[in-house]
């Protein structure tokens, strides 16, 4: 989902002066540039899409199982949930047991 929203092309020789513009060399430098910084975009992508679970992938999937101790079963929709659920039952304390505390 955040890939797709935020998938762009990066062109490097858009920044070139008019004059740079036209050397082949610097044409050539540009394409290998090109390539390194998609593929570093891309890896960004990756890195911020695996800091919430709504928007992980298969890797960030698999480190949150393996630190809760589930197996992985099904697709990755129903692995989110699972971990969702698996969080959300590990609150240290329930509201009835925070208002005791409270109230003591």
């Amino acid at each position: 989902m955040i890939k797709e929203r935020y998938a762009r092309v990066i062109d490097a020789s858009d920044l070139l002066t008019p004059v740079s513009r036209d050397s082949r060399d610097i044409q050539e430098e540009m394409r290998i540039w090109n390539v390194e910084l998609n593929t570093l975009w891309d890896v960004m992508l990756d890195i911020f899409s695996n800091q919430f679970i709504k928007y992980m992938t298969d890797y960030g999937l698999s480190q949150w199982e393996e630190m809760l101790d589930i197996s992985p079963t099904g697709g990755v929709e129903d692995r989110r949930i699972v971990i969702l659920k698996e969080l959300a039952g590990q609150r240290p304390y329930t509201l009835e047991s925070f208002q005791k505390m409270l109230d003591a």
